[in-house]
């Protein structure tokens, strides 16, 4: 299994002069995700959020998409 992510990291200028650590901190973070099984509350409430969204979207732009969809 692979699975693509990316990082984005905005630094202040004191951090811009201790980028080592920041990167150093990044990879332990990692590291603790792959040590620790994602918690399924955060993820319950990722697919409930999901869910939602998409019940509750406006219906222009429903119907939009459905066009875009069919002129193809």
């Amino acid at each position: 299994d692979n699975l693509l992510f990316s990082i984005d990291i905005d630094l202040t200028e004191q951090g811009l002069t201790k980028v080592d650590t920041a990167i150093q901190r990044t990879f332990e973070a990692i590291a603790r995700l792959k040590s620790t099984p994602f918690p399924a509350y955060l993820f319950d409430e990722i697919q409930s959020m999901a869910r939602l969204n998409y019940e509750f979207q406006s219906r222009d732009d429903a119907f939009s998409m459905a066009m875009s969809i069919a002129s193809e």
